[in-house]
């Protein structure tokens, strides 16, 4: 394969930055993803509510 063997914490700079720019460019991104998650069971929600909170407590781990 090609490219680095593991992420680098400037991977995880130019993902912010391409999710920040995605916002930007389409602000209803963020109503949308509310509404899908406002389908989806209390359990459901719950769960995502937690994996987003994991997944931004592992970027700020990685990015000091």
């Amino acid at each position: 394969g090609r490219g680095n063997m593991f992420l680098t914490n400037e991977t995880f700079t130019n993902i912010e930055n391409t999710s920040n720019l995605l916002v930007e460019k389409n602000p209803s991104l963020v109503e949308e993803i509310y509404e899908d998650i406002k389908k989806l069971s209390p359990k459901r929600q719950e769960y995502y509510y937690h994996r987003i909170k994991a997944d931004l407590i592992e970027e700020e781990i990685y990015n000091k």
